[in-house]
């Protein structure tokens, strides 16, 4: 899957792609970080991104879904407000 592919999936459908280990918490989460850097100057939507703590929660969020953790309904999923 492409960056693109990857930012345009609803989380209905990215959740159990990553709860099937098809792809990680930590590649989507940069696949989404990728293509902010590329649109952001364009759009403008974010008044602060915090690239680091989201790759610090991507790699937390993939090491408990390595472990058989039990999973929030989100778990993996980057969200922005």
């Amino acid at each position: 899957m492409n960056d693109a592919e990857i930012g345009f999936l609803p989380a209905t459908q990215l959740i159990p792609v990553i709860r099937a280990k098809q792809i990680s918490p930590v590649e989507v989460t940069s696949a989404i970080l990728r293509r902010i850097e590329k649109l952001e100057p364009q759009l403008n939507a974010f008044a602060t991104l915090i690239a680091d703590q989201a790759m610090d929660a991507a790699r937390a969020a993939e090491k408990a879904l390595m472990a058989g953790d039990t999973l929030g309904r989100l778990h993996g999923v980057p969200v922005t407000i």
